[in-house]
């Protein structure tokens, strides 16, 4: 005896359901916050790799890409807290 499919209802499409909801599926702080981790995992894989590269043309290229992707999380961490949407970091008087 085999197995019937019958009854199984076919998956959603890939790509979602249209609906006519005005409504953003996702909040503006939760997009920017997952930009912000995004970027910090990048700087820290392109430290570890710069570490294990062997071709110096290479560590050069990392470097210039590691500078970008940190001027573009710098701003959208400069963005968020003036939302105060993530806390500025303690400061020390000297």
């Amino acid at each position: 005896m085999g197995i019937s499919y019958c009854k199984i209802q076919p998956p959603a499409t890939p790509g979602g359901t249209v609906t006519n909801s005005t409504i953003a599926p996702f909040s503006d702080r939760l997009m920017m916050f997952c930009n912000y981790l995004l970027g910090g995992m990048n700087l820290g894989g392109q430290g570890f790799s710069g570490a294990l590269l062997w071709r110096n043309d290479l560590i050069a290229k990392t470097g210039v890409q590691a500078k970008d992707v940190f001027e573009y999380t710098l701003e959208g961490v400069i963005l968020m807290m003036s939302k105060g949407w993530l806390e500025e970091p303690p400061k020390m008087d000297l």
